[in-house]
């Protein structure tokens, strides 16, 4: 029973071992993914700043127009 409890011990070992070390490479997987999506939150974050900020200045160009067309206008009157 000696040499059967020891295969078996090893077998379970041998299995172990490759269940750990193929965790362990998903474990390195996940965080290489996870900083990939890390830096696409920055990215995505910089772009929506940059969409807000055009957004404002098209507003302020936008009220600028409305007024030197109603400055126009009265002008014209």
């Amino acid at each position: 029973m000696d040499g059967f409890a020891s295969a078996l011990r090893s077998c379970f070992s041998d299995i172990l071992d490759a269940v750990v070390a193929e965790l362990e490479i998903q474990r390195r997987q996940n965080e290489k993914l996870s900083l990939r999506l890390s830096k696409a939150l920055d990215m995505v974050k910089m772009y929506q700043k940059a969409l807000e900020n055009c957004d404002n200045m098209l507003r302020a160009q936008q009220q600028i127009n409305e007024q030197l067309e109603k400055e126009a206008r009265a002008v014209d009157l």
